[in-house]
């Protein structure tokens, strides 16, 4: 498994647009949705909106990572989404909001969070 932490942006939009481009296309897809009700992509698009207008003095508030199985080594959702949820607690991100997506877009399947 190698998890890359992406660089921060001061919004989340570049992110989202980037996975709801991919679900569009029928290669992406929400796995799991800690902390906001509902799991459509304009409903996670409000939350973090939300989120965003509440700390003005961060610059940068976008968490990006993407978790990528390595060759042979089978994931499932369930594991994928547990693992990216114990991710964010390890990093400090427990108590925020986050989206988990499967990307099918290339030869193996990896994980944005």
């Amino acid at each position: 498994m190698v998890a890359k932490i992406l660089e921060s942006f001061p919004s989340m939009d570049r992110a989202l647009d980037y996975n709801e481009t991919k679900v569009t296309q029928g290669v992406a897809s929400v796995i799991g949705v800690p902390g906001i009700d509902g799991n459509t992509l304009d409903e996670i698009r409000k939350v973090f909106e939300s989120y965003e207008h509440r700390n003005i003095s961060t610059r940068k508030v976008s968490f990006h990572m993407t978790l990528c199985p390595g060759e042979g080594e089978g994931m499932s959702d369930q594991n994928a989404f547990s693992l990216a949820r114990d991710m964010m607690e390890s990093l400090g991100y427990g108590n925020q909001p986050f989206v988990v997506f499967k990307h099918e877009d290339i030869e193996r399947v990896h994980y944005h969070v």
